[in-house]
């Protein structure tokens, strides 16, 4: 029998303490299993300590020093010996560190080789020797992924990050490994978490993570239309002659006329009319058609002589291609990806055969449909040497084969313009000048189709928001001359094409230039004038805006004209009357008010003595949610403070000065916020009541706490 007595709280207390040695013991371990078993008992154990109810501590203390108590270690002695303990520890970190970073190195070499299951070993090496480096987690979850081991890839992200907690690599791997298994919304809450820290932190990563989501997204829509396609050919009567399946089982025949294929594929055509059907196409296996079948995949080895019925069959293929592909760029992409096809398009682009004008229409119909998709444009310049592409294409707009052919080359060059590369594309070639001339000759040629010639002005708008692209094209005024003359003569009454070549000529009046000098007035009256029209508004006060901040001489060019008036009417008719106006107008507006008022006294006069329009500015200051829009209404107050009637309106606004005050500190752009300073500056020099109200709100003091760090 014990001498003691049996004591609960104390056995429980000390198999407490022997458990959470055994732990201790493991996560020190090399056995990786051993460590993850380690962690999970220790969540248990810190989860049950948390979940205690923790009582009041009634416990006396001593405060009675006992002589036999106290340490003999000296204190001195007892620090170094816990400081060379530190120093030792440390020296093993930055040694199993190095060793750590070797595994790293081997491991990085053996994935760029493919060797992933080499990989996963080096990494795995490197994590042994030190458990908290977060980086091997997510290197060896990548090496996972490429073995479809998504499971496992997780799992390492999970561990990345309990190790650092806004991991943003380990997210995106994460979100990427659930999306591979199909788990989408748990993809999109891993991508969706990564995007918040991103835009949080001022992250570079921020526009990929985005472009990763886009693509999530894709994904989703893809796995959606495919489990609707199945459920559409699990209901789909086999035996009906015009069913997908049945035509396509036909199709795989290899042993019937050219005709008879050209009738299937024609049927094919008629039957797939949206995103259902086009997916049933691609689960269905219909693209071996293009690369498998011998007599089909024949028809895209393009020669000089082909007889009609081959014409025709190469026509409905062409023509299917591009109905598969609509609004679907899964199916456009593996269009892209089929060799025949692509060798066909290379053909075609490339070399010069005798093609017939409706197998190049066909053709340009499938480049057209594709080059909507942002995945198929990314993967055609991948492909395609534009070297090679832009030449040809200006050749079909400008040789007049038709004037659906001059249409479709110029939308098909026009969507491939928005993107970087093409953009690039032009600014590194030799000859770019002579690009610019060549697309500069196609838009003023009297041979093109105004509706080629509306997709053209796309076309340089899209290469002019480039800045280095741009200044090619200011350097030769032929552009700027001739968008004017368009407007002057109101040749362009057609919608869109007023809208291209707003935009074109707001891209070109970005920088100064002589030859937006030479026609600035001209752009001031076809500006103005198109402000009566709402579709063109916005665009308009934009290109108004730029004229006015790259040519003083027109500031007050426009005053003398109404401008003012004019921007007092939108006001009236858009805001105060029906209370439409959009913050890109709200925008373009005050930026241009600011310019007109910053030098000029007739500007500043007319807006003083307009109610409405200081009522707009004064929401736009205070209500405003972009940092542009409130800087410029603080400018614009600023500029006309010193005007009598204004600073009775100031005074007669119940709160200005605590509202300002309020508005400097809760600012967080530093434009702004030295914009509304000066404007409280000047607010008090011209108004002792407006000096007493801001000093007894210690104005001084918020005034210089909030713009210390900022250069005036």
């Amino acid at each position: 029998m014990s001498a003691f007595p049996a004591d609960p709280e104390l056995d429980d207390f000390l198999s407490k303490v022997d458990e959470i040695q055994n732990i201790v013991k493991d996560l020190s371990s090399n056995d990786e299993h051993a460590v993850k078993t380690a962690m999970e008992r220790s969540d248990v154990i810190i989860n049950a300590n948390n979940n205690t109810k923790q009582g009041v501590n009634r416990t006396l203390i001593n405060k009675s020093v006992n002589a036999s108590t106290t340490s003999t270690i000296p204190q001195d002695a007892f620090m170094k010996s816990i400081e060379e303990d530190a120093r030792q520890r440390g020296e093993d970190r930055k040694k199993r560190r190095k060793l750590a970073d070797e595994s790293k190195i081997k491991g990085n070499d053996a994935f760029k080789s493919g060797k992933y299951e080499q990989a996963i070993g080096y990494y795995t090496e490197g994590i042994q020797l030190l458990k908290d480096y977060d980086v091997l987690y997510t290197n060896r979850a990548q090496a996972f992924i490429k073995l479809e081991k998504y499971k496992e890839a997780i799992e390492d992200c999970d561990w990345a990050l309990k190790i650092k907690q806004n991991f943003i690599k380990a997210l995106t791997i994460k979100g990427k490994c659930y999306m591979l298994l199909k788990q989408f919304d748990n993809a999109l809450e891993q991508f969706n978490q990564a995007k918040k820290i991103a835009i949080t932190n001022y992250d570079s990563d921020t526009k990929r993570i985005i472009e990763q989501g886009s693509e999530l997204e894709r994904q989703k829509l893809i796995n959606k239309r495919e489990q609707e396609a199945h459920v559409f050919l699990q209901n789909e009567d086999p035996s009906t002659s015009w069913s997908i399946a049945s035509i396509l089982k036909k199709l795989f025949e290899t042993n019937n006329s050219l005709l008879y294929y050209c009738g299937g594929i024609q049927l094919l055509n008629e039957i797939i009319i949206d995103e259902t059907t086009r997916t049933t196409f691609r689960v269905n296996n219909g693209f071996q058609l293009f690369y498998e079948h011998p007599i089909i995949k024949q028809m895209f080895l393009l020669t000089d002589t082909m007889t009609i019925d081959e014409e025709n069959l190469l026509n409905s293929l062409l023509n299917l291609m591009g109905i598969v592909s609509k609004d679907d760029d899964e199916n456009g992409r593996l269009c892209l990806e089929t060799e025949g096809i692509t060798s066909f398009l290379n053909d075609l682009l490339f070399v010069k055969k005798n093609c017939s004008v409706s197998i190049i229409q066909s053709c340009l119909l499938f480049l057209v449909e594709i080059s909507l998709s942002k995945v198929c444009r990314t993967l055609f310049l991948q492909k395609f040497s534009l070297e090679k592409v832009v030449p040809k294409i200006c050749g079909l707009i400008s040789a007049s084969f038709s004037n659906d052919i001059q249409q479709n080359a110029a939308r098909f060059l026009s969507n491939l313009a928005f993107e970087t590369r093409f953009k690039q594309f032009i600014i590194d070639a030799k000859e770019k000048q002579q690009y610019i001339e060549q697309f500069q000759s196609l838009l003023t040629s009297i041979h093109i189709d105004e509706e080629a010639r509306t997709l053209l002005l796309s076309v340089l708008t899209n290469l002019s928001s480039d800045k280095n692209l741009r200044k090619l094209f200011i350097n030769t005024p032929v552009v700027f001359t001739y968008i004017v003359n368009l407007l002057v003569i109101d040749q362009c009454k057609l919608i869109e094409r007023q809208t291209n070549i707003l935009a074109l000529a707001n891209n070109l009046s970005v920088d100064q230039s002589e030859a937006l000098t030479s026609v600035h007035q001209m752009l001031c009256d076809c500006a103005m004038k198109l402000l009566k029209t709402s579709e063109h508004q916005q665009r308009s006060l934009t290109l108004l805006g730029n004229v006015a901040l790259n040519c003083k001489e027109s500031i007050q060019y426009m005053v003398d004209r109404g401008i003012i008036s004019r921007i007092n009417e939108i006001f009236q008719v858009n805001y105060i009357c029906h209370n439409n106006l959009t913050e890109d107008m709200s925008r373009a507006t005050m930026r241009l008010l600011a310019l007109c008022t910053q030098t000029n006294d007739d500007a500043q006069k007319l807006i003083a003595n307009e109610n409405k329009t200081l009522l707009f500015i004064y929401r736009s200051l205070f209500n405003g949610t972009n940092f542009n829009l409130i800087g410029n209404a603080a400018l614009i107050f600023g500029y006309i403070a010193h005007i009598p009637s204004v600073v009775s309106y100031f005074y007669s606004t119940e709160n200005l000065m605590k509202n300002l005050l309020t508005l400097i500190q809760d600012l967080t752009n530093n434009d702004s916020k030295k914009n509304v300073g000066i404007f409280i500056t000047k607010l008090v020099k011209n108004d002792e009541r407006l000096l007493l109200e801001f000093r007894n709100l210690n104005g001084t003091e918020i005034l210089v706490s909030s713009l210390k760090n900022i250069q005036l």
